[in-house]
């Protein structure tokens, strides 16, 4: 997924170094994917291989930079990516695995995992209405990255209310 996440990225720009690549990821996608160096790196090496972006260096300010470009090849990847049918997918979040297994905690312990869950929920939202009212102001965002940043804060939304509810039955 990675690949796809930095193809999108340089269709968006004309061209842009790994470290530039992490930074708008973690202003961007790193809401819903995770990302780091450690992974952008060897997708960045994987399409190379692939033909699928191009790798220009460059030296500024005495240091070596590598700027990366997409092609024509890797266009076509991402656009079979993207209209490709979507899939149903796993929810693949730690609290469920937990709350499965809460049975063996006590309700105290249950309650103050759950309230630092919760906490840390609404700093995230927060998070992502700044990014999102940052955007608006700035207008650094399509709409569809708009609308993909009121998905996510709706989500939050919603996990927070479940889990408060949740905590309320308890």
């Amino acid at each position: 997924m990675q690949d796809k996440i930095i193809l999108g990225l340089l269709l968006d720009h004309e061209k842009l170094t790994s470290y530039d690549i992490k930074k708008i990821m973690e202003l961007s996608t790193s809401f819903f994917y995770k990302t780091s160096l450690g992974s952008i790196n060897p997708a960045l090496k994987k399409l190379l291989k692939d033909n699928a972006v191009r790798l220009k260096e460059k030296i500024e300010k005495n240091r070596l930079k590598k700027y990366y470009s997409i092609t024509k090849k890797g266009k076509k990847i991402f656009d079979d990516w993207v209209t490709k049918d979507i899939e149903i997918s796993k929810i693949k979040v730690e609290i469920l695995l937990k709350l499965f297994y809460f049975s063996k905690v006590t309700p105290e312990k249950k309650i103050n995992l759950i309230n630092g869950y919760l906490l840390k929920i609404k700093k995230h939202i927060k998070k992502l209405e700044q990014v999102k009212d940052h955007c608006l102001f700035n207008d650094c965002a399509n709409k569809e990255q708009k609308d993909t940043l009121d998905f996510g804060i709706d989500y939050y939304n919603f996990v927070y209310k479940w889990f408060k509810n949740y905590i309320n039955k308890n």
